[in-house]
């Protein structure tokens, strides 16, 4: 089984494949478009379950224009998963008390995981997200304490 990207490799991989579906299809948000791609290729449930050798695959697709339209289509993928509500209730509620706008949890989000933004992060990247505002969190009232 390949080895899933770690957190820096998911980061650099995710930008690339990002810039490139933004310069290639003229889109501010290539996120969804993305996620489809991987799930039509690769029959994964979400970005965040493909191996580095897919993403440089799909990066590859991309910029060859080699991608399979029809089978993106076929599947009929119209929506793409998001944390949940309660997740994102508590990321909002933290990011109100350190002062962090959209941007700042989408930089955030990038940086760390890969996402363009947190509101894709799901299950275990989810969680992982919530947990490191959440230190971020108690360790701005500590140094007020």
């Amino acid at each position: 089984m390949e080895q899933l990207l770690n957190d820096k490799d998911r980061a650099i991989w995710m930008r690339r494949l990002h810039a490139k579906a933004k310069e290639l299809f003229e889109i501010d948000n290539p996120h969804p478009l993305l996620h489809q791609l991987a799930i039509s290729e690769f029959g994964v449930e979400s970005m965040s379950h493909i191996s580095a050798k897919e993403v440089e695959i799909l990066l590859q697709k991309l910029e060859e224009n080699n991608v399979s339209w029809a089978k993106v289509e076929a599947l009929g993928l119209t929506r793409i998963p998001e944390m949940s509500d309660k997740q994102k209730w508590i990321v909002k509620r933290i990011a109100k008390e350190l002062g962090l706008n959209n941007d700042d949890l989408n930089q955030i989000s990038m940086s760390r995981f890969g996402y363009l933004e947190y509101r894709y992060l799901t299950g275990k990247s989810a969680i992982e997200f919530v947990g490191y505002l959440i230190v971020k969190s108690r360790n701005k009232r500590a140094v007020k304490g």
